[in-house]
């Protein structure tokens, strides 16, 4: 996919910023220790070591894909991170997004951040759709989606989880 190079993707209270090996620091660590703040996260019981989450880096790299680090503008604080997975034969992203830092959830971080990003791929990727999912129980995910005005494409009961998705003509840059 084509794209403008960007080192900082900014925002009115954030900026993202690619994750690099700095950020593979004790505190993110900690983020993924915490099984009632991954509750729905795939990750949560897993017992992870450096190298998993260096390979996880290093392979998100390799497929081009797209991994910032979320920092506040004020402190320069490294609190959550936000992945896009392209596929460039459907043109389409899917993002996931973790803010690891309590303290800065339920107050719209993790919807800015989101915003922050489609407003990025629809702008300087082939991008015309993005998706997300989420556990049906994660309520805070379900917001960001909302927020976001993206729209619910499927449920899958069985799973007990949501597919969101917003084309790029539907989304304001």
């Amino acid at each position: 996919m084509i794209s403008k190079k960007t080192n900082v993707i900014k925002s009115k209270r954030i900026y993202l910023k690619n994750f690099t090996k700095k950020n593979l620091i004790k505190r993110y660590f900690n983020w993924f220790t915490d099984d009632g703040h991954l509750k729905f996260s795939r990750h949560k019981k897993k017992n992870y070591k450096y190298d998993h989450f260096l390979n996880y880096y290093l392979s998100i790299k390799k497929a081009k894909n797209l991994f910032f680090a979320i920092y506040t503008n004020k402190k320069n604080f490294f609190f959550g991170t936000i992945t896009a997975n392209l596929d460039n034969e459907k043109k389409s992203a899917d993002i996931g997004i973790l803010i690891g830092e309590k303290k800065y959830l339920k107050k719209s971080y993790g919807t800015e951040a989101w915003k922050a990003t489609m407003k990025h791929l629809f702008k300087y990727y082939d991008i015309n759709e993005v998706t997300g999912g989420a556990k049906t129980k994660n309520i805070g995910m379900i917001k960001i989606f909302k927020k976001n005005k993206m729209k619910l494409r499927k449920s899958n009961l069985k799973k007990k989880t949501q597919i969101f998705f917003i084309k790029k003509n539907d989304f304001k840059i």
